[in-house]
């Protein structure tokens, strides 16, 4: 038992929150939520290979990327994952903010590359596992055991919580239905720690 005091592993808390058509969406229990590293905002419109992003998040060479749109769900700032734009990111820009992507994606300014990682699909551009770059949760906030399952599930209203492993400050949650087919990205979540009693 810890002693009093004791700060926790990193502790991820939330409720999926929103208003209008999308609250019932967001507030459904059972859906699953997939933290995962880092991706990056699409700082200018872009056809080509290059892309400028808002800080290059945790985004390496090898990693795949796919396109995400943002959309409003009553104040809650989600992505749509879009299938159809997957990427491989081929070079990252050490002195500015921008990566090279193959193939060549139509980007528009306020977008999010969701990090997908080295995705082990046989065709990540076409159909990606989703498992290059999660980040797993753990089971118990002062042991640093992984929990049995790579996901959370919310309860009643959204609401959700778990610990990540030691040194995760910020991740991109993607929450799924409770049968695993991604919905929505929640990205740039901040990850706290609590005063365990």
């Amino acid at each position: 038992m810890a002693e009093s005091g004791y700060i926790s592993y990193p502790c991820l808390e939330g409720t999926l929150v929103g208003s209008g058509p999308g609250q019932g969406l967001l507030s459904q229990p059972h859906q699953r939520i997939y933290p995962f590293h880092l991706g990056a905002r699409v700082r200018a419109t872009s056809t080509g290979t290059a892309v400028s992003v808002n800080g290059k998040g945790q985004l390496a060479v090898s990693d795949y990327v796919m396109a995400c749109r943002e959309v409003d769900y009553g104040g809650s700032p989600l992505y749509v994952p879009d299938t159809g734009r997957v990427a491989l990111v081929t070079a990252v820009d050490g002195s500015d903010d921008a990566i090279t992507i193959s193939p060549a994606l139509e980007l528009e300014e306020g977008e999010w590359l969701f990090n997908l990682g080295q995705d082990s699909a046989d065709t990540p551009l076409l159909a990606p596992e989703y498992d290059g770059s999660r980040v797993k949760p753990l089971d118990d906030p002062t042991t640093g055991t992984d929990a049995e399952l790579d996901y959370v599930l919310t309860g009643q209203g959204g609401w959700f919580r778990c610990w990540l492993p030691d040194g995760t400050v910020v991740v991109d949650l993607l929450v799924a239905s409770t049968s695993g087919v991604p919905r929505y990205l929640w990205p740039c979540r901040r990850v706290g720690a609590e005063i365990l009693p």
